[in-house]
């Protein structure tokens, strides 16, 4: 997984990745 994507899409995933992680660690 490259910390750089030019992809938009990649942002969203690594978006949502972050709030799961979040949302994980607040439980």
């Amino acid at each position: 997984m490259s910390p750089q994507l030019p992809e938009p899409s990649g942002l969203l995933v690594y978006g949502f990745l972050t709030i799961q992680l979040t949302m994980a660690v607040g439980l």
